[in-house]
């Protein structure tokens, strides 16, 4: 801004011609040094990748890895990072001094209590006993800051039963086709229990980062013939598609929405049961893609900026964003009903869910119902649940 300003006065002003080219120089000759120092700590720190990029890139891959063994998740990432519906807010109550966390989040209406701040520390998802003290500020998941109700929970309000066991997750097989600065991250934050990860590229860095993670049990695949593609990813039960960076963008997210159409063909064809995520680098060629309860899409332009501008307006949530997109501490989670031993064609309260949430050690946000996401809805909302649906919750593994 400083230099258009600077080329603008020159252009204006004949007379200071000479004095403006020596400041233009003097002010480019600065820019290049600040520059400079800033990408040799930004380097050092982490603030940039490889090609000099800012390090929303870490924030991609992160969401990528998360996602693909949660489908759905991207909907819901991107629902906690936009300003449109539900944001988090950090408000002080003193009507709930004294009251523990559970009872806390069952009053709570219109709003979800996702944690607390004490003496400078994010707590999310918190032990169901702690007891809220003065000093605490409660971390709600609402529409606007204040806008909750409180609302004089019964136990006659939860299901006349509570599940007995959750049925856990497998996360199978992992195949990703492509490589890019993305892949590091991604392997490191994909879930542990992954029985193993299929890296199809014939780009030496593969080789290079699967010898790196040998406890994650990594195969490199440099070249498979596309008559066999159906074959091969009979055996995944994820797959992730990564944008070709060495391409030019539209190139590059014209070749991943061929792929996928091809995936998505195979899928359909012989009933496989995989899930599929996509990074792609425009809005544009999300906008064209085909829309599938079965595919995710990151948008490079799309979910990292939503997460910065959300820390630029409120800097306590680099904790909370901190520790959703690590594998440690607490996550977001796109659960099937089955896990919670809700059943289809059975209608809860989400009073009721959000109970029997909690008795698992969760956090209930939403539930992602006939492949419509609704977060954040009200006590007294009831949902009528088909086979596919999901919960959106916080918690740990």
């Amino acid at each position: 801004a400083r230099l258009r300003v600077l080329a603008q006065v020159k252009g204006e002003e004949p007379i200071m011609k000479k004095k403006m080219s020596l400041a233009f120089a003097m002010a480019m000759a600065l820019l290049i040094l600040t520059a400079t120092a800033a990408l040799a700590v930004g380097i050092t720190q982490g603030s940039v990748n490889w090609r000099g990029e800012p390090k929303t890139d870490e924030i991609m891959a992160k969401v990528i890895a998360h996602t693909a063994t949660e489908p759905g998740l991207s909907i819901a990432f991107k629902e906690l990072m936009n300003f449109e519906e539900n944001e988090f807010y950090f408000e002080k109550d003193p009507r709930f001094v004294g009251i523990s966390v559970l009872v806390a989040a069952k009053m709570i209406d219109k709003a979800v209590l996702v944690g607390l701040v004490r003496n400078g520390k994010t707590i999310l998802n918190p032990e169901r006993d702690i007891v809220i003290e003065k000093e605490d500020e409660l971390i709600l998941f609402e529409q606007e800051k204040g806008s909750y109700e409180l609302h004089m929970f019964e136990q006659k309000d939860v299901e006349d039963r509570l599940p007995p066991k959750k049925v856990e997750d497998l996360k199978g097989k992992v195949a990703v086709f492509g490589i890019n600065v993305l892949l590091d991250t991604i392997l490191k934050e994909l879930p542990e229990d992954v029985e193993e990860i299929h890296i199809y590229s014939d780009q030496p860095e593969a080789i290079e980062m699967a010898e790196e993670y040998k406890e994650r049990k990594i195969r490199v695949i440099k070249r498979y013939k596309e008559g066999r593609l159906e074959k091969i990813v009979e055996e995944y039960s994820h797959i992730i598609i990564l944008a070709d960076r060495n391409s030019e963008r539209e190139d590059a997210d014209m070749n991943s929405i061929l792929l996928l159409l091809k995936l998505l063909d195979i899928k359909e064809r012989k009933d496989y049961d995989y899930n599929l995520v996509v990074e792609l680098n425009m809005e544009n060629a999300y906008n064209i893609s085909p829309k599938n309860q079965s595919v995710d899409y990151i948008v490079n332009s799309n979910i990292s900026s939503l997460i910065l501008a959300q820390i630029s307006e409120n800097p306590g949530l680099e904790q909370v964003f901190d520790e959703l997109l690590t594998n440690k501490g607490n996550e977001l989670y796109s659960r099937p009903i089955k896990n919670f031993n809700l059943h289809d064609g059975h209608d809860y309260s989400f009073a009721g869910l959000k109970e029997i949430a909690l008795s698992y050690g969760y956090t209930l946000l939403g539930v992602m119902h006939q492949n419509q996401l609704q977060m954040n809805p009200g006590l007294d909302e009831r949902i009528l649940f088909d086979r596919e649906d999901r919960l959106i919750v916080l918690g740990r593994e």
